[in-house]
């Protein structure tokens, strides 16, 4: 890839200066009688809120993101769609979060409205602009590989190469007995020796011994010395087989590169280099590769890869040693950046890049009487309603417009190594597919049906004065089918909700106790309870409630 902007030298940026704050602290204490204590607790906020927008996509930090789906992104504050239907799936998964909402009581005896203000937003693809392709921090240049019928090609060719080179290695010599393992000589070996310091101790113990002791220390001397011997030679026989494995091994990795590079010259497989016009090109070679073929590693993973992308060969006879059919077959044929351009009549067709743009969704105010259920359906029912209008008019108002039409993704399209060779030919695709393919509604719109706002009453059997409410966001969209998985996002971002309600009417938790605490005369309380989220209460002449967010907070009070 080439014609990469490059950028203009930068200015040499100011020295650093170290600032000792524990003298200036002092000093402000000596002048003003205050210090950095507000100062550092700013910072240690600010530090925060960037650790909460990178979490959770929220700020100008996930207004865009590259390279992969944003539930795969970010790591929490968003609800991903359920498993089934019936959500019963959702319980094999403490990570797969799909409802959000609060927890709370209201009185029996008293009527009143409740307001609901959920928040949310959503992700819809975009066509990635060269800047982005080129951009390391996203990672997201194409991949230029083989095709599957060029792959299979070469893997054949060189199949044939790496099993006529392997067979005229020299066999490596294995121990098959047990006795020829130098473990067990190495234990008997040091029994031995143990017996022969017993029997050196007992002589040394005697002063004089008799013959019968001389003779018995003689001979334990003589049989661990005769151990050490045997030991010896095994663990030097085993280093030996080692080395001869190892450079069996080495030799089989050099015949690996050597066989697929004699069948990328064989069949006339070459890369044109990675300069704009250039003409110039190569026969491809192992080097050019993102995978080492002689490298442990890709004989680990390429048995898989056969298996997967060619199940028509997994009757191939298997080569000796296990290694050349396992390279030779479904190995990732990809080559690495940088190393040159393939032609297009070889190559596989890629998926573009992935970049998402997010769209906050305004869905207002829901008002309903928590005693009266036709009205917390009623209040359910407009917000279903309310997510799809809000989805399909931002979205359609963003497609209409000239920046909609540009860079609004457009579904089940693939791209060849010549169109991103470089910035130009880049900039010729996508005018070609924009003048090819107007883009509409239903190429970015995901399916947002089954998104729904829960409003549940029970009785509290505890206290018969006292109501059970739950108000949660829950994500009951599709999942797209695997055919568009990568092109749609159905989960839920920055998602909140605020309840309001009259003070009368809200009914604080009591926060148990197993038993009284002389530190506390009262029962403790609190607002109400998340569900998969924290709870804030907001001061205001009514009481409201909202989910604390992704960073929880602990307030400590200054004297």
């Amino acid at each position: 890839m080439t014609d990469a902007a490059i950028p203009s030298p930068a200015q040499p940026p100011d020295t650093p200066r170290g600032v000792d704050l524990d003298a200036v602290e002092r000093g402000m204490r000596n002048a003003s009688g205050t210090d950095l204590t507000e100062a550092k607790e700013a910072v240690v906020e600010a530090l925060l809120q960037l650790a909460v927008q990178k979490c959770t996509g929220e700020g100008h930090v996930g207004e865009f993101i590259f390279g992969v789906k944003p539930s795969a992104k970010l790591v929490s504050g968003f609800l991903l769609p359920r498993f089934d239907a019936t959500g019963q799936g959702d319980e094999t998964s403490d990570i797969h979060i799909a409802t959000m909402g609060i927890d709370l009581q209201v009185a029996a005896d008293r009527s009143g409205e409740v307001a609901a203000v959920p928040n949310l937003s959503i992700y819809v693809r975009m066509l990635p602009a060269w800047e982005d392709l080129t951009d390391p921090r996203h990672d997201m240049v194409p991949r230029s590989e083989l095709s599957r019928e060029t792959r299979q090609a070469v893997e054949g060719r060189a199949r044939q190469y790496i099993n006529e080179a392997i067979a005229a290695l020299p066999p490596v010599e294995e121990a098959f007995e047990p006795d020829e393992r130098p473990g067990e000589a190495v234990a008997v070996a040091e029994r031995a020796r143990d017996l022969a310091d017993q029997a050196e101790q007992r002589v040394a113990e005697e002063g004089e011994p008799d013959a019968d002791t001389r003779s018995h220390n003689r001979a334990a001397q003589a049989a661990a010395q005769r151990a050490d011997e045997i030991a010896t030679a095994r663990r030097q026989g085993a280093q030996e087989r080692l080395a001869a494995r190892r450079q069996r091994n080495a030799a089989i990795a050099a015949i690996r590169r050597e066989a697929f590079n004699r069948a990328f010259a064989d069949l006339g497989i070459r890369l044109r280099e990675a300069r704009s016009g250039t003409t110039n090109a190569r026969a491809v070679t192992a080097d050019d590769l993102a995978t080492d073929l002689g490298s442990e590693e890709s004989q680990a993973g390429t048995l898989a890869s056969s298996e997967e992308a060619q199940p028509q060969d997994a009757g191939a006879d298997a080569a000796t040693d296990g290694t050349p059919a396992e390279i030779a077959a479904g190995a990732a044929l990809a080559v690495r950046p940088n190393a040159g351009i393939l032609d297009d009549r070889i190559a596989e067709r890629q998926p573009i890049p992935m970049k998402w743009r997010r769209f906050h969704l305004e869905l207002g105010e829901f008002r309903f009487d928590c005693h009266d259920a036709a009205a917390r359906d009623a209040a359910s029912a407009a917000f279903a309603a309310r997510v799809l209008e809000q989805a399909r008019a931002i979205l359609g108002a963003w497609i209409d417009s000239p920046e909609g039409q540009r860079d609004a993704y457009r579904p089940n399209e693939r791209i060849l190594p010549s169109n991103f060779a470089s910035k130009t030919s880049w900039g010729r695709y996508l005018d070609e597919l924009r003048r090819r393919r107007p883009v509409v509604l239903a190429d970015i719109l995901p399916d947002l049906t089954g998104v729904a706002l829960v409003l549940d009453a029970a009785p509290d059997f505890v206290d018969p004065l006292r109501i059970n409410l739950r108000a949660a966001i829950e994500n009951g969209a599709q999942v797209p089918p695997r055919q568009t998985f990568a092109d749609f996002e159905p989960s839920l971002f920055q998602v909140g909700l605020q309840l309001t309600l009259p003070s009368a009417l809200h009914q604080p938790l009591r926060l148990d106790r197993v038993q009284p605490s002389y530190r506390f005369k009262d029962w403790l309380t609190y607002p109400a309870m998340g569900l998969n989220c924290g709870v804030q209460r907001l001061p205001s002449a009514e009481g409201t409630i909202r989910p604390a967010g992704a960073l929880r907070r602990a307030c400590q009070s200054q004297l």
